[in-house]
């Protein structure tokens, strides 16, 4: 996949599979990510953004939402998907 170096992405829809940014600016952008490859963000600055999760991502999401919904829900989250808080 490609390798996006020191970009501004704006007013756009960006697809995040597989590929790589590196110090690029998000402006007023969607953030599009269907399940594939996970992207890297390294250095990036994110200005008013949404995200558009597809496809599997969006199957996940909508999985996790209604498991966080269920009673004891956040606590089977947080006790089975640490990477999810981890602190960087």
């Amino acid at each position: 996949m490609a390798t996006h170096k020191d970009e501004t992405f704006e007013n756009a829809t960006v697809d995040l599979d597989g590929e790589t940014f590196e110090n690029c600016t998000f402006r007023n952008v969607t953030l599009a990510y269907s399940g594939g490859e996970p992207p890297v963000l390294d250095g990036c600055k994110f200005e008013e953004f949404t995200f558009d999760f597809r496809g599997a991502a969006s199957n996940t999401a909508l999985f996790m939402r209604a498991l966080s919904e269920a009673p004891g829900g956040d606590d089977i989250i947080r006790q089975n998907f640490p990477a999810l808080f981890k602190n960087h």
